[in-house]
């Protein structure tokens, strides 16, 4: 046994892997969801709780924590966190992406503002923007401004670091513990089931503290040489996806020609022997091709004539440019005159699953069929010019 299978035989036998499989492997509401990291998901999730009214049945004893962390920070004047009891929380109205700011709590004498981040930061001066169009709509209400994030994050604009709260998902954690610590037996199962989920995601997914955690790091240490080579042979979802386009691509009757990663191209059966062999790019020579370009977000289809024989691009550009449809041709070194587009994200979690990529795929081809064969009609036609 050499070395590496040596590792890889230890890296099996190891008990910690299978805790930690145990462990990712549990049932978790959120993660069979996978809102893990999705910003607006934590954002539904807070507006819920946070509604004094909402389905939880917690009434505002989420929402009264909450203010108690907001009204005692110095950049609120108007209201301290020993007024918080004496507030008439049926009177809220919480609201979601209410002129694209994520949470909003309406109050007839405040409102509150929450702008979260899981990820990014703040982009396009929305910041400032959310308080222009708050103080724009509710003149006559006081206004509190919060940043969450899971690192404290400050804003960069500097009257927005002076208006805004500072708050972190350290902080959403520990109220939601407090919650279950002191008010469990009035908590029904479902929703406590709801708050333990969410937690455990907190923890081990946006603040990295969990005991999962600490046991990955020390898999790694002792592991270390068979995690990378694991990670280094790890399957790579675009080359998988282009297998499938171009099985999908044969299956349907196509003659499949010059690919790399991230491209499929192809001719119909009757133009693989007529289309000239005088291009110099693509590895087959073909002069014209359809190509499929497949990449993060999008599939697109385009018909494209390469660099080559000027006289045949001259004639296949002179045979396309006729058919009805045809848009002048993009590009100044491949030159299309027809394109589609599909939003298909071939790396997204879903497509995974080869049979849903597949038929994805075939689905956008089927549609574009009449394309390709009026394209192959007319170069068919032409056949004694080219």
């Amino acid at each position: 046994m050499d070395l590496m299978m040596k590792q890889m035989s230890d890296l099996i036998k190891e008990p910690d892997l299978e805790r930690l499989d145990i462990e990712m492997n549990a049932p978790n509401f959120f993660q069979i969801l996978k809102v893990e990291r999705r910003e607006i998901r934590h954002s539904n999730f807070l507006a819920w709780l946070l509604d004094p009214n909402g389905s939880h049945g917690l009434s505002e004893l989420f929402t009264k924590w909450f203010f108690r962390d907001i009204f005692s920070d110095d950049k609120v004047n108007w209201m301290t966190e020993f007024d918080v009891e004496d507030l008439n929380f049926n009177e809220m109205i919480i609201k979601r992406e209410w002129r694209d700011i994520d949470v909003l709590i309406e109050s007839p004498k405040f409102v509150v503002v929450i702008e979260n981040k899981v990820d990014s930061g703040e982009h396009s001066d929305q910041l400032r923007r959310y308080r222009e169009t708050v103080e724009r709509f509710y003149p006559d209400r006081k206004h509190a401004f919060v940043f969450l994030s899971p690192t404290n994050l400050v804003p960069y604009d500097e009257e927005d670091s002076q208006r805004y709260i500072i708050y972190s998902y350290e902080s959403l954690r520990r109220n939601i513990e407090i919650l279950l610590d002191v008010n469990g037996e009035r908590i029904s199962e479902k929703v406590g089931y709801y708050l333990k989920d969410y937690l455990t995601i907190l923890r081990r997914d946006i603040m990295k503290d969990h005991e999962s955690i600490e046991l990955a790091k020390k898999l790694y240490r002792n592991h270390k040489e068979a995690f990378d080579f694991i990670f280094e042979n790890r399957p790579d979802q675009m080359s998988e996806a282009g297998e499938i386009i171009k099985q999908v691509i044969e299956e349907e009757g196509y003659h499949l020609c010059a690919c790399n990663k991230g491209y499929a191209r192809f001719l119909p059966k009757s133009l693989a022997a007529v289309v000239p062999k005088t291009g110099s790019i693509w590895r087959s020579k073909e002069i014209f091709l359809f190509e499929v370009d497949y990449r993060p977000k999008k599939i697109t289809l385009k018909s494209l004539i390469s660099p080559g024989n000027e006289e045949d691009r001259k004639q296949l550009i002179e045979i396309i440019r006729r058919i009805d449809g045809a848009k002048e041709p993009v590009g100044n070194k491949f030159l299309s005159h027809f394109s589609a587009i599909t939003r298909v994200d071939v790396t997204a979690e879903v497509y995974e699953d080869e049979e849903k990529l597949a038929e994805a795929f075939r689905k956008f081809l089927e549609k574009n069929r009449e394309m390709i064969e009026v394209i192959e009609e007319a170069i068919l036609e032409n056949m004694n010019i080219l």
